[in-house]
C-alpha cells in the first residue's frame, strides 16, 4: 500500500509554540508517525528549528524538513504572513510534491493550484474585533481565500462549524466536523500534591482557583478577576493562580491590586506539561469565561484532571462539559461564583465520582481519534 504524502504548514512549531494550532499540530504529528503504515510528512517550516523543537516528530524517519535556503520569520508581521503564506509557501510545496497539503489554520496559499488543500479551520473569533480593524479585515481575507481554495475544511468542534454556517452556508458545505484531542491521562494525586507543593508551597488541595492561558482581550481576564475577588469574600484562605506569558504578569498584578487580592494572586510562567497538569489535578476549579473560543484547550486538560471547569454559556467548551457541569449563563461574577460554590459544597465522594465522570469525558477526546478522522479526511480529498 503506497504511503499517503502530506506536507503541512509547520511554522506554528519553530515560530508560536505556545499557540492552541502548535498544540494541536503536534498532536496529529505524534500520532501519525506512531501510525504502522502512517503518511510521509513534509514540515514546511521557514528556518531549521533547535533541537528542543518538537524532537521526537523530527527525529522520525518518515519526517523531512521542507525549508528556504534563508531564514524567514513568518510573524514579525501581517505583510511577512502573507509574504510566508502566498509566495514562500507555494514554492516549498513545489520542492515538496505531496500528495496533498494541510493547512492546519487558515493561512492557505492559492498555489500551486495542481495540489489538493485541506484546512483546518480553529475559529471565527477575529470577527469579534472592531469592524474593519486591520486583525478583523486581514484574518477575514485569508478565511475566505482558505475556503475559497480548499478541497475540504475541517472544524475542530461543532461550535466552530455552526459559526462558519452561519457566515458562509456556502463554505460549509465543504466542511466537517473532527473535534480536537490531545494526548493525556489523571495524575495520581500523590503526584500532583508533590508537584504542587515544589511549584509554590502556599498552595493547599482544593484551596485555589486556576486559569491558564494568554490575557488577550477576549479571555475576560477583568471578568476573571471580578470572580476571584467575589470568591475571596466567601472563602479568605482560598488563593488565585494564573498561568500565563510572564511579560503579561505585571498587567495582571495590577488587575489583582485593583480587587485587593494581591496577597492570594500567584502567577506562574514557563511550565512544563506535568506542572500543568499538578495545577488542574489539585484546583477547587478551573475558571475559564473566554467570550470566544474554537475549542478550548484548558477546559479539555483540566477535564482529564478531574477539575470542574466553568465557561460561559453558548461557546465551545460547552460542548466538553455538557450533562457532566452548567456553565455560566451571562458574563458576570455572580453567574460564575454561584458554580464554585456549588462545587466547593460537594462532599468528598461526590467529588471523586465528578472527577472520574469529566475524566472518562475528556478521554472521549483523544489525540489519536482526531488524527485518525483527520487522515480520513486527507486521504478521501486525494481518492477525488
Amino acid at each position: 500500500m503506497t504511503r499517503l504524502h502530506i506536507a503541512v504548514d509547520a511554522h506554528w512549531l519553530t515560530c508560536q509554540p505556545q499557540t492552541g494550532v502548535a498544540t494541536y499540530l503536534r498532536g496529529l504529528l505524534e500520532e501519525w508517525v506512531q501510525f504502522e503504515n502512517g503518511p510521509d510528512l513534509d514540515l514546511v517550516v521557514p528556518f531549521l528549528p533547535d533541537a528542543n523543537c518538537a524532537e521526537s516528530i523530527l527525529r522520525h524517519p518518515r519526517v523531512r524538513l521542507v525549508h528556504p535556503n534563508r531564514p524567514f520569520n513568518p510573524v514579525a508581521s501581517y505583510r511577512a504572513q502573507v509574504w510566508w503564506q502566498e509566495w514562500m509557501i507555494p514554492a516549498l510545496i513545489r520542492k515538496s510534491r505531496p500528495d496533498v497539503y494541510l493547512s492546519p489554520f487558515h493561512l492557505t496559499p492559492q498555489f500551486p493550484r495542481s495540489v489538493k488543500v485541506v484546512t483546518t479551520i480553529h475559529d471565527l473569533c477575529f470577527f469579534e474585533e472592531k469592524r474593519w480593524s486591520m486583525g478583523w479585515t486581514v484574518h477575514g481575507a485569508q478565511l475566505w481565500s482558505a475556503c475559497l481554495r480548499a478541497a475540504r475544511l475541517i472544524c475542530v468542534s461543532k461550535f466552530t462549524f455552526d459559526q462558519l454556517a452561519q457566515w458562509s452556508p456556502r463554505f460549509a458545505k465543504k466542511a466537517e466536523v473532527v473535534s480536537n484531542g490531545m494526548r493525556s491521562q489523571m495524575m495520581a494525586m500523590d503526584e500532583a500534591k508533590q508537584k504542587l507543593q515544589r511549584l509554590c508551597p502556599a498552595l493547599e488541595l482544593g484551596e485555589y482557583l486556576l486559569w491558564i492561558g494568554s490575557p488577550v482581550e477576549r479571555k475576560n481576564v477583568e471578568l476573571l478577576f471580578d470572580v476571584f475577588a467575589a470568591h475571596q469574600q466567601a472563602f479568605p484562605r482560598h488563593r488565585f493562580v494564573l498561568v500565563a506569558p510572564a511579560d503579561t504578569h505585571e498587567r495582571l498584578r495590577v488587575s489583582g491590586k485593583a480587587r485587593g487580592i494581591s496577597e492570594t494572586l500567584h502567577l506562574l510562567s514557563g511550565l512544563d506539561a506535568l506542572d500543568c497538569r499538578a495545577l488542574y489535578r489539585c484546583a477547587l476549579a478551573l475558571v475559564f469565561p473566554s467570550q470566544c473560543e474554537g475549542f478550548g484547550y484548558p477546559t479539555l486538560e483540566a477535564m482529564f484532571q478531574g477539575c470542574p471547569a466553568f465557561s460561559l454559556q453558548g461557546t465551545a467548551m460547552h460542548e466538553l462539559v455538557q450533562g457532566l457541569l452548567p456553565v455560566a449563563e451571562s458574563p458576570k461574577a455572580d453567574a460564575f461564583i454561584s458554580l464554585v460554590r456549588q462545587i466547593a459544597a460537594l462532599s468528598d465522594t461526590e467529588r471523586e465520582q465528578l472527577s472520574g465522570a469529566l475524566s472518562a469525558r475528556a478521554s472521549v477526546y483523544s489525540a489519536r481519534r482526531m488524527a485518525e478522522q483527520t487522515l480520513d479526511v486527507l486521504q478521501t480529498v486525494t481518492a477525488t
